[in-house]
């Protein structure tokens, strides 16, 4: 966790995932298949943490855009720029 960028994430949430992703490593880990355990474990720990920063981030940067006044829908937007492209207004007219 403390190698990992967090881009705001709390520390303690990334590290309960690391935490969660180690006993799920237990679990899953077969010796037969050539891996030592604390490599297999490195690898499931850094996967589902990075996973869940880039979920949160995500989160995080939705709503934040949602909150923007600038974001338009696009029945909102076709009026606005129709006249200037010569288009006709009504887009279900232009698809038949």
């Amino acid at each position: 966790v403390n190698r990992t960028k967090l881009n705001g994430i709390h520390w303690d949430d990334a590290f309960q995932e690391g935490c969660i992703a180690l006993v799920k490593a237990s679990r899953a880990y077969h010796p037969g298949r050539g891996a030592k355990f604390m490599t297999y474990a490195f690898v499931c720990i850094e996967h589902k943490v990075r996973n869940f920063v880039m979920i949160q981030t995500r989160k995080q940067w939705k709503e934040k855009t949602e909150d923007k006044e600038e974001i338009l829908d696009i029945e909102e937007l076709e009026p606005k720029i129709a006249p200037c492209l010569d288009l006709p207004i009504d887009i279900d007219l232009a698809l038949d």
